[in-house]
């Protein structure tokens, strides 16, 4: 449920999003083509975790939604928000990392950033 809010939201606010299952990451775009992953750590399982570490190696920024004890040692390289979501602050984020100003849903072009959703 989570994914589909986030998904909306995103959407809405202009972003590209691309949501993924987790243990379904193999055949995606290559990272080089990602601008940021957004994944709910709290539903990240083993594989999920392999490719965080793999999207760290590629230097794809990272947001992490909710916090695991799991993840301590990815927290220092990626941005982490807590749950329940705060929309506004995860949109400024995101549009921080991708580099581009980004203007309130109701006053956005057509222009569109892509967000990527492990998990």
């Amino acid at each position: 449920m989570l994914t589909v809010d986030i998904m909306s939201e995103l959407e809405a606010r202009a972003f590209e999003v691309e949501p993924v299952k987790s243990g379904e990451h193999d055949g995606l775009r290559p990272l080089s083509q990602v601008d940021v992953a957004v994944l709910d750590i709290n539903g990240a399982d083993g594989s999920s975790l392999s490719f965080v570490s793999d999207l760290l190696r590629s230097d794809v920024p990272l947001v992490m939604l909710g916090a695991s004890d799991n993840t301590s040692r990815l927290r220092a390289n990626a941005h982490v928000l807590p749950k329940p979501v705060d929309y506004d602050r995860l949109s400024d984020l995101l549009a921080t990392l991708t580099g581009q100003a980004h203007a309130a849903p109701e006053h956005q072009g057509n222009e569109q950033h892509e967000a990527f959703m492990p998990g």
